[in-house]
């Protein structure tokens, strides 16, 4: 019966425990990865829940000031209220969460002007119906 000698369990040993350590290495470098993917999600994520929250307080003080001139009722103005309080902040927030990404801070300055701009039509709407006697 042939038994190998003692160098060639070493080089066994060595194979096996060079293959063992490259798996480790491997996995920690996926891990990593992953870790990294994962937070770019949830990011991602934050981003998409921060521009809804800023469409929906539009959304809400444009309702808003629409039931007011209609009706004239100056309570349905409390959402427009919150609006104009909330809105800069979702676009601060925006900001805060894009800044590392200087194409979205650019689409952020191109569309601050018009949100203010949709703002300001809304005010004068209030305005307007405030001023007329008629109604």
């Amino acid at each position: 019966m042939w038994v190998p000698p003692a160098k060639m369990y070493r080089a066994a040993f060595a194979v096996v425990f060079s293959v063992l350590v490259g798996i480790a290495i491997a996995s920690y470098v996926m891990s990593d990865r992953f870790a990294t993917s994962e937070e770019s999600v949830i990011h991602t994520h934050e981003v998409i829940s921060s521009v809804k929250a800023l469409s929906a307080e539009m959304s809400e003080a444009e309702s808003a000031c629409q039931k007011y001139v209609l009706t004239g009722d100056r309570t349905l103005l409390i959402p427009y209220d919150v609006g104009l309080e909330m809105i800069p902040r979702h676009l601060k927030e925006l900001r805060l969460l894009t800044a590392d990404n200087p194409a979205q801070q650019q689409r952020l300055n191109e569309l601050q002007p018009l949100i203010e701009a949709k703002l300001a039509l809304l005010t004068q709407s209030i305005q307007l119906r405030e001023s007329d006697t008629s109604a």
